[in-house]
């Protein structure tokens, strides 16, 4: 790999792990009913492979209404529904248990000689998979050839990390706002996250408890496909692949297009490379690898131990059309990069203060104030590698509209999650606060903050409902390429 800017800022990426993410309702707004579990009518034909992949056309109508995204409980109430309403094509289990006692549950659906495991809720800031495992969980729990006419056996886990959901629900319900997303944010520190502290060859061997439960599950099960239900705030629609389908990258193509959905222009998180319009490459870290952020892998990279195709979903919650825009923005890239640097270390340093000042009154041992702390270490590193980009003479070109919406978006984004985890810290009667002028200009801050944010990325809200069905869509089409 060069050094050229793209390879510079990828490189970047892998090694320090930066981010490419109440109230009842009623029950019928979030397409869960607990009691019931409703499914819907398919078609059939594909042109991915030897396998026909059910018409979307066909099924896609067929799912509920979708206003919001469940809380654990909900979702595993729906789910243990979909098992008591299909007793003979299902069978329920618990896996294991959280750290925090909360039950790892699995839904197997179907008799295909092979398995696909489906695993939700790898960060709580991404919950678009409850929805998506569901609904899929309801699908081929109905239709036969949604598993059997396959010739898979689906095994949903629809959530892995039920503790980091617990903690970061506070949004689910709406309203679906910058400002809501981030004031109630939560994303767990790298070493607390299940999903990616898998073993790394020669590397990272100290795997969470709820990882443990699922290597144990990819091992007995050796699956022939493994879909980990990520998703993004603001970007393009995206998937990435542990390695090139070219049937599922023409599917992906095509599905995005016909649905009308912008695909993701900028460069992809984690160094991911491109391998066609809506698809990337997620090559696992380096054997040996240490010192870096994620410490360990992911599951769909444990998984291909056993011949798995990994698919990682990244869509987004929030309509961003810049961030598909490839005309000249009017800027040079090195001015941008100059900027978001600027900005990312004035902010960085009102968020270490603030931190430093109400250390000594966190809880001890909260989840919040680790991810806070590691939260400010990639403000500091991605402030520094932009000033080194921006040195860069081939940086001096035009830069494109979504290269410089991608860098406000992480600009913000990074200063948000870790301002919003710590605006919770210091407003929690647990923790005893900040003193009250740090709390004042935080608040004054955070609250600026996401009214820029807002005005520069005005965008709608995308419907959930919208979401889980393309997400269905593309992991049917996996299943048939794998």
């Amino acid at each position: 790999m060069g050094n050229s800017p793209g390879n510079n800022r990828r490189t970047f990426l892998r090694t320090t792990g930066s981010i490419g993410a109440i109230a009842a309702v009623t029950a019928s707004s979030t397409g869960f009913t607990p009691g019931s579990a409703s499914g819907s009518t398919t078609g059939s034909g594909s042109d991915s492979g030897a396998r026909p992949t059910p018409a979307a056309g066909s099924w896609d109508a067929e799912l509920p209404e979708m206003r919001r995204y469940p809380a654990l409980r909900e979702l595993h109430g729906a789910i243990r529904a979909v098992a008591r309403s299909h007793p003979r094509r299902t069978e329920l289990r618990t896996i294991g248990h959280s750290r925090g006692g909360r039950e790892l549950l699995m839904l197997s659906v179907g008799k295909g000689r092979e398995n696909a495991l489906v695993l939700g809720g790898p960060h709580p800031n991404e919950p678009t998979g409850f929805l998506t495992a569901l609904h899929l969980a309801r699908l081929t729990a109905r239709r036969p050839e949604f598993a059997e006419g396959l010739d898979l056996t689906w095994h949903i886990v629809p959530c892995m990390d039920p503790d980091a959901a617990a903690l970061g629900d506070g949004w689910y319900g709406g309203p679906h706002t910058v400002r809501s997303y981030y004031g109630n944010f939560y994303r767990p520190a790298f070493r607390n996250q299940v999903e990616w502290t898998f073993p790394v060859p020669g590397g990272f061997d100290r795997p969470l408890p709820e990882t443990r439960r699922l290597m144990t599950v990819i091992d007995e099960l050796r699956p022939k496909l493994v879909y980990s239900l990520h998703s993004s705030d603001f970007s393009g629609f995206h998937f990435m692949m542990n390695r090139p389908a070219p049937a599922l990258i023409s599917d992906i193509e095509r599905t995005l297009t016909r649905r009308g959905l912008p695909f993701h222009r900028g460069p992809a998180d984690g160094g991911a490379e491109p391998l066609g319009p809506g698809s990337f490459l997620l090559l696992p870290p380096a054997p040996g690898t240490g010192g870096q952020l994620p410490p360990g892998t992911s599951s769909f990279h444990y998984a291909a131990r056993h011949g798995a195709l990994g698919l990682l979903p990244e869509t987004p919650m929030w309509h961003t059309p810049q961030l598909s825009d490839v005309s000249d923005s009017g800027h040079r890239y090195s001015t941008l990069l100059g900027r978001a640097a600027e900005r990312l270390t004035r902010d960085g340093e009102l968020l270490t203060a603030v931190t430093d000042g109400a250390r000594d009154r966190f809880p001890p041992g909260s989840p919040l104030a680790e991810a806070v702390d590691e939260g400010l270490l990639p403000i500091g590193r991605t402030a520094g590698a932009y000033r080194e980009m921006a040195a860069d003479p081939a940086c001096g070109r035009p830069a494109t509209v979504a290269e410089q919406y991608d860098l406000r978006w992480l600009t913000y984004t990074l200063t948000l999650r870790t301002g919003g985890m710590l605006n919770r810290l210091v407003t929690d009667p647990a923790a005893d606060g900040a003193g009250p002028g740090d709390r004042a200009r935080l608040r004054s801050w955070f609250t600026r903050r996401c009214a820029e944010m807002a005005r520069d990325f005005p965008g709608r809200a995308y419907d959930p409902r919208e979401l889980a069905a393309v997400q269905i869509e593309i992991g049917l089409a996996a299943a048939a390429a794998r």
